[in-house]
């Protein structure tokens, strides 16, 4: 997995991005336009200027849209805020943004300075690791420590996970994406929705030899420690079936390193599911599993769990996480 297929958007393009923890999908996939625009404003915000005229967009639409773009590929940004929004001079069309501190300069200084012996210790118990194992190291770790909170002030940027092991969607995504890509694997982030949840949901795209995938540590993080990959590299059809909505027009078509073709628990009959469920009483570990398309028209959920049963037999205890949108179960047998 060397880094000679690197996507447009990642660090072979961009050389000064990883050392920055940060990405260039959305700068990407701006229109020609709009490049210029962000990357003024990303060079006036690295700088701290707080009034920020911005000339070359035609409307509100395509300013906040380059503004987003700037902070989804930023995550350092993290110590201002688009709070204050924005105001036009009709006359000269210059949009003037207005960014305030979210974080005092000493104090996030001293947090950037424990961020950065975290990525330090990182790159110490990742060394010699092709990306793949890079990727899920930093998933368990991060699915594992930190706990899901909606109301931390921290929330939505990267210290939330990295310096008080708590936040929502989008600072967890932030966080796996700065750590990430300080270890040489290109990641951004994407801001979707999910049916029915106004506040939107984020996750990861990853880029492993040149393919793109789709990793949300949020939906793998079980709470209490207990981690599962059933969002580890997914497939645009996968995330579709999640019911995840994004806008980001990047192809993930393959699943060559999805999590389940990895460790070859895709299950396509109950001898499959029988070589799973015994492998994991051997090594008393976990079984993680996904039901193909063809047996999943053939076997219902609950076939599945009385072939789990048949082969645990009565002396142990079974538990068992499963994701109904998605197929993908973890067995916790004992």
């Amino acid at each position: 997995m060397s880094g000679d297929r690197s996507p447009p958007w990642g660090h072979t393009s961009f050389p000064d991005a990883a050392a920055r923890g940060s990405s260039r999908l959305h700068y990407f996939l701006l229109p020609r336009h709009l490049r210029p625009v962000y990357l003024q404003i990303e060079s006036a915000v690295s700088g701290g200027i707080m009034s920020i005229p911005v000339t070359g967009v035609r409307d509100k639409k395509e300013f906040t849209t380059v503004a987003r773009s700037v902070f989804l590929d930023n995550p350092s940004l993290c110590q201002y805020t688009l709070d204050r929004g924005f105001s036009v001079d009709a006359m000269s069309n210059t949009y003037v943004l207005r960014i305030t501190r979210k974080v005092e300069r000493r104090l996030f200084a001293k947090y950037m300075d424990g961020i950065e012996t975290q990525v330090r210790w990182y790159k110490e118990h990742t060394r010699g690791m092709n990306d793949y194992e890079k990727e899920l190291f930093v998933h368990d770790k991060i699915a594992r420590e930190t706990v899901y909170d909606p109301k931390n002030d921290f929330r939505s940027i990267m210290l939330g996970p990295l310096i008080r092991n708590r936040g929502a969607c989008l600072g967890i995504s932030a966080a796996v994406m700065y750590i990430l890509n300080r270890l040489g694997v290109d990641t951004a982030t994407i801001a979707g929705t999910l049916p029915g949840q106004e506040i939107g949901h984020a996750w990861n795209l990853v880029n492993i030899d040149g393919n793109n995938y789709h990793l949300d540590v949020t939906f793998d993080s079980l709470g209490e420690g207990r981690v599962v990959h059933s969002y580890f590299n997914a497939d645009d059809t996968m995330m579709v079936d999640a019911k995840h909505i994004w806008n980001e027009n990047v192809a993930c078509d393959s699943t060559r390193y999805s999590y389940y073709t990895v460790n070859n628990s895709t299950v396509n009959d109950e001898d499959d599911i029988r070589r799973l469920i015994e492998g994991g009483i051997r090594t008393n570990a976990n079984v993680e599993m996904k039901m193909s398309r063809s047996l999943s028209r053939r076997m219902d959920h609950e076939g599945l769990l009385r072939t789990v049963s048949m082969v645990v037999g009565r002396r142990r205890d079974v538990l068992f996480n499963y994701r109904p949108t998605n197929n993908t179960y973890c067995f916790m047998i004992s």
